[in-house]
């Protein structure tokens, strides 16, 4: 279904006797505004129809931008530069990394540098002091 609108999508899906789907949109980097960027399962695929089938559809306010560095920040610190950026999606943990740097963050994920949609959940690990 890749590259159909939403109601080819489902038209294609009825002639084919799937009954149980639903769509998404989502930022998936294409220019084809709601158009069908992927499914699950995949096209061709000998599924049941039955099964459930998830149509993922390219969103139009998808905004991208560069997600800060923060290895090396504190979480105060880290949790400012993510505000600033637009980041508001985050979650932290502290474990034992062997970083001499007792509270800083370790490491992140996306790393610092990459471009992602806004609305992308960064994960911000710590250097735990207890280990």
């Amino acid at each position: 279904m890749a590259g159909m609108s939403l109601a080819a999508a489902r038209a294609a899906l009825a002639t084919a006797g799937f009954e149980n789907y639903s769509w998404l949109y989502g930022c998936y980097g294409s220019r084809a505004i709601d158009q069908v960027d992927k499914q699950t399962p995949g096209g061709g695929a000998a599924d049941p129809q039955s099964i459930h089938v998830q149509i993922y559809l390219q969103a139009d306010n998808c905004r991208v931008t560069t997600l800060p560095h923060l290895v090396g920040l504190t979480l105060a610190a880290a949790r400012a530069a993510l505000a600033t950026a637009g980041f508001d999606t985050y979650t932290w943990v502290y474990h034992c990394y062997g970083s001499p740097d007792i509270e800083g963050v370790d490491k992140q994920t996306p790393p610092g540098g990459a471009r992602v949609p806004e609305y992308t959940h960064v994960y911000i690990y710590l250097q735990a002091g207890n280990c």
